[in-house]
């Protein structure tokens, strides 16, 4: 019993993110990017449009596709755990370019 506590304090020692359950800037990024490509939102858009471009913005993204722009305004919520931060994505309307 006492090797695999040992075991455990030295693996949690190795990745002290990944004990925690709390994600690294990178993979938070990653994370974000997932859920705004997988939103309902932004597969309404015609099957012709292509994104283009993400770019992340002191409120949330700027996604500019073939012919549109939209911006997403992303609100965190409030946790009472640890963990990756839980938030809502907000669409406006597409923007012609």
């Amino acid at each position: 019993m006492r090797q695999f506590i040992l075991c455990f304090l030295f693996l949690c020692s190795l990745y002290p993110t990944q004990g925690f359950s709390v994600l690294s800037p990178l993979n938070e990024s990653i994370r974000d990017m997932q859920q705004v490509l997988q939103s309902r939102e932004l597969q309404k858009l015609p099957a012709s449009e292509a994104v283009e471009e993400i770019v992340r913005t002191d409120t949330g993204f700027v996604v500019f596709t073939n012919t549109y722009r939209i911006t997403i305004e992303k609100e965190y919520k409030k946790r009472s755990f640890l963990g990756p931060k839980q938030f809502e994505l907000r669409f406006s309307p597409p923007e012609e370019l």
